[in-house]
Parts: structure tokens; C-alpha cells; sequence
């Protein structure tokens, strides 16, 4: 346990706690024993400050994407820090308003993948074995494409759903720019627990190429972000090499 002159800090959040509190999205009692970390420890609120200048970044290059209200000024404000914005107009996240336990809507999806990406690239957050850059709620295994750098100012947001056989729309596949690259923000919502997926890309010629390969875990949802060796489709095969859902760009 980490010692502080004013007595024992509790251990270190991990990187992705430090990213969900800036996003606004941890629930009492754990937002204010975070916020009381942060006070405390300032690795971890230089880390925290990290995250939010990366919030900042990206919604500069990309305006139609919205942070939860107020998410910066609940925390800090929390934390008691000087100069800290007043929390009074935080409002409640738009994706939790009359949640039914159902999964979350896909535009609350594009927004968290977009936002968590650019934190988790400024903070300098795990890369996945293999490379893959791997963003997610996902409790399964890394990614094994190759590695998307920070994000870039202007870049585009553009994207199209991914679609199963049967109509039903299970996920997103958004192309953007970081660090200079072009790259595919793929994500998926409501998949089946447990299940393998490999992403692929069908490039112009209709030859396709590996992404990577995730594992979706209990959340049943997940975000990953690969470079995007310039695609027109994007494709999710499951071990059997059955194709679970389409994208086309």
C-alpha cells in the first residue's frame, strides 16, 4: 500500500478505472473512493488529467461526439481540487436515463468507443499482445492486429453498421485517423458470451485480410480499434468460419 504524509492511499486504480471515472460513468461508492485516491496520490491524478486532455482531443476531431455532461467537474470538483468547475449543471448520462437492464444504444456505443480511445491513447493504456490496440469490455484475450497510435486532430468520423444475416443490427465499424494512420473502431454490442470473433477486411479486390481476433466476454460488449489497411467491408467470422455480421464502408 502506498504511503502519503497525511497516512496510507488505498492501491492505485488500474488505467481503465481512471478512464471510465473521467468518463462519468462509476457509480457511488466507488466515484468517491477514487475521487479520494486522487486527491491523495498524484501519480495517479497527473494519469487522471492525462485521460481528460485526451476527452478534450478528440472532441475537437470529432464535434458530433459528446462526453457525459459535466464529467470533469463532477470529478474534480469531488476530488476538492483548486479551480475545479462547479458541478451544479452536471446532468444525468444521456445513456442511463430509464435504462431497462438492456444493453446499450449504439449511439452511446460510438460515443464511449470514440472517447475511451482517445483517453486511453493520450494515458498510454495497454496494448493488446500481438499489438492490437484493445479497448473494451471485454474479458476475453487480446486482439492480434497491429497497433493504433494516439489520435489526430480533424480527423474523420465516419462509419456503418454491422449487420447480421437475419437484418438485426448487432455493432459499429467507424473509420477515423490517429497518429496519422487510418483506423477502424469496431464495435459490437449485444454478442454472445464466450465467442471468439475474428476480423476480418475485404479490400477492393474482394480478397480479405485479418484485423485481429477477440474473444467477447460477460459485458457482452466490446470496442477495438485496428489500422485500416483500407477496406470496403468489414467482416465478423465466428471459429467455424461462419460470418456473424457485415459492415460495409
Amino acid at each position: 500500500m502506498a504511503e502519503q504524509p497525511g497516512g496510507p492511499v488505498p492501491d492505485h486504480p488500474e488505467p481503465d478505472e481512471i478512464v471510465t471515472l473521467a468518463l462519468g460513468e462509476v457509480h457511488e461508492p466507488g466515484r468517491s473512493e477514487l475521487a479520494r485516491h486522487l486527491a491523495a496520490c498524484e501519480p495517479c491524478r497527473e494519469e487522471y488529467s492525462a485521460v481528460v486532455a485526451g476527452l478534450e482531443q478528440v472532441l475537437a476531431a470529432a464535434p458530433t461526439v459528446a462526453p457525459p455532461p459535466g464529467f470533469e467537474g463532477r470529478v474534480l470538483t469531488a476530488m476538492g481540487m483548486a479551480g475545479a468547475p462547479a458541478a451544479a449543471g452536471a446532468r444525468e448520462h444521456p445513456r442511463d436515463a430509464g435504462r431497462s437492464g438492456v444493453g446499450p444504444s449504439r449511439s452511446g456505443v460510438r460515443r464511449r468507443a470514440v472517447l475511451v480511445a482517445a483517453a486511453a491513447g493520450v494515458a498510454g493504456l495497454a496494448v493488446g499482445a500481438g499489438g492490437a490496440f484493445l479497448v473494451t469490455q471485454d474479458a476475453g484475450g487480446p486482439g492480434t492486429g497491429p497497433a493504433a497510435p494516439p489520435p489526430s486532430a480533424g480527423a474523420p468520423y465516419t462509419g456503418a453498421d454491422l449487420v447480421r444475416a437475419d437484418g438485426a443490427v448487432v455493432g459499429r465499424v467507424s473509420g477515423s485517423r490517429f497518429g496519422g494512420r487510418d483506423v477502424l473502431v469496431v464495435d459490437v454490442v449485444g454478442a454472445p458470451e464466450g465467442v471468439r470473433y475474428e476480423c476480418r477486411g475485404v479490400m477492393p479486390d474482394g480478397t480479405e485480410v485479418p484485423l485481429g481476433a477477440w474473444t467477447v466476454g460477460p459485458e457482452r460488449s466490446a470496442t477495438w480499434v485496428v489500422t485500416d489497411p483500407g477496406v470496403t467491408a468489414v467482416r465478423l467470422v465466428t471459429g467455424d468460419g461462419r460470418a456473424w455480421a457485415d459492415a460495409a464502408l
